[in-house]
Order: C-alpha cells, then structure tokens, then sequence
C-alpha cells in the first residue's frame, strides 16, 4: 500500500501568514461524521439521506468515516463519495486505511476516511497510523484549504482502532507527532474512546483523550457543546465517541460546537455528527 508524503506546511514561512479577522469572514462550519460503511439503520446506501444531512447543517468541511471508495455491488463499480460531493457541489480526498471492508449489507470496497469541502483542497496526505499485531489499518487524511476566506487552514481526519485503548493510544501519538509543527489545522474523526462531560470529566479522561490535552488540544463541544451531546448509537446515543479537536492557539476561533439530531440524522448513520463553527482568531500573523 502506497502513501504520498506531502509537505503541507512550511515552519519558515509561519511568521508571514497574515490571518483574517474573525470580524471580516463568515465562520466556517466543520463537521465529523461516521457514515458507517455508506449504510443507513435501514441497511440501505442513501447518498441523498446523507446529503441532506450535511445540507441541514451547513457544512463547510466535513470529514468522514467509515468511507469506502469506490463500492463494489456485485459486478458494478459505483462511487457514492464522488456522488455525495457532487450533490453538495464540493471538492473531495479520500485516504485508504489500507484493507477491503466486506461487511456492508451487499457491498464492499477500500475502507478508509474521507475530506469535503467548499474550498479547493491542496497538499492531500494519507499517513497510515501504527498499531497491534492482528489490529485493522488506521491512517489520517489531511488537507489544506487552499483558497477562499479560510485559506491556509488544514483539516485532519482519523478513524482510531474500535477495540483496545491501548492501540489508540499509539495511534493518536503518531497523529500527534505528524502535527507537532503544523500551522493552523483541526483533527476530528472517530476516536472509539468516550468523552466524559461533568464535574469530573477531567479525573476520568480516558489516556487518548489525555494525550490530546496535554498536547494542546481543545474538545471543540467539551468547550462550548451543551449536555452530553453523545453520538452513538445514533438512535439513543450512550457515548460521545466522535471529536473536533483545535489547538488552543487557534481554538479562540470557536463560537460554537453541537451534536446533531434529527429523524433523518437517526436514520442516515449508526452515528450522530459533531458540528463546530470556527473563524480566524484576531491576531496579526501566524
């Protein structure tokens, strides 16, 4: 399996970016959303169920799991993702995790994450992330807008191991380390580890969920989300497994952070998606 390396970020030049006013621009709206393999709770592939998901949100950038690309129904090859984005008139990336997932209800194809946007997406990368012997492929897809007013930010999107704490943790410290020196950027995704809400959510952190504070990171919903805001299951959700993570020099752009609901929301995914709504901080330079 190969993986492109992309430079997507120059450290030397970080002094010269000029950001815009939180003031001057409309904020961008981003979302995660796990689609759970293009199948709905119905078992049925509905590109306009998820369409319309995304249209009710307004969503900006999305990143999405659980994507396969292209999907194999019996001898045809169809490509929903291309569909999808057509639909909402956006521009897409898409980042193999490495192996076929045979378990959609009549279809299989590459299973791996996905990026939207509104925006031309430039410096696509797919880094594969590490894990346990016997553990399924992770990787993080990674883009930079390059144009329109939000120019210059990167998305990152990831899928983290459904089964043991441990190889998340493994996983998100590569992601971590490949973000170290980037400039303005958010990571979102599927962590399969939950986030606690309430007086001792700090004390009870899982260790993925740790290591992204102490590197700086901000929960966008831990920051400004009302109530639990769980995503799975997306029927009567018990856990908020899904994130929007910002670092804290560019999290001050946040105005807003919610789980979505709503009967088609139930019905599109096994998953309910995270929105954030986020402009550039008012500071001078990078």
């Amino acid at each position: 399996m190969l993986y492109s390396v992309v430079v997507l970020f120059d450290p030397q030049r970080a002094g010269s970016i000029r950001l815009h006013s939180s003031r001057k621009t409309a904020p961008l709206r981003v979302m995660t959303y796990n689609i759970h393999r293009w199948a709905g709770e119905d078992g049925r592939l509905d590109v306009g169920r998820l369409a319309q998901v995304i249209q009710m949100a307004r969503s900006d950038v999305i990143g999405l799991n659980e994507v396969l690309h292209p999907v194999m129904i019996g001898s045809r090859n169809y490509e929903p993702l291309r569909e999808l984005a057509d639909r909402l008139g956006m521009v897409f990336a898409f980042g193999p995790s490495g192996w076929i997932d045979r378990n959609g209800p009549g279809w299989r194809g590459p299973a791996g994450n996905a990026l939207l946007s509104r925006y031309p997406l430039a410096g696509v990368v797919n880094t594969p992330l590490p894990g346990l012997p016997g553990a399924k492929q992770r990787s993080m897809l990674g883009a930079t807008l390059s144009s329109g007013p939000m120019a210059g930010l990167s998305a990152f999107v990831t899928h983290l191991d459904h089964v043991f704490e441990g190889t998340r943790l493994l996983q998100i410290r590569a992601a971590l380390d490949r973000l170290a020196h980037h400039g303005p950027h958010f990571l979102c995704g599927d962590f399969n580890t939950p986030g606690f809400q309430g007086p001792h959510s700090r004390r009870f952190l899982p260790p993925v969920l740790r290591s992204m504070r102490r590197a700086g990171y901000l929960d966008a919903f831990d920051a400004l989300g009302k109530g639990a805001g769980h995503t799975f299951p997306a029927r009567s959700p018990l856990f908020r497994i899904d994130f929007l993570f910002f670092p804290m020099r560019w999290a001050r752009g946040l105005h807003l952070a919610q789980t979505l609901d709503g009967a088609v929301t139930r019905r599109a995914s096994d998953h309910r998606p995270v929105v954030a709504e986020w402009s550039w901080p008012e500071t001078a330079s990078a």
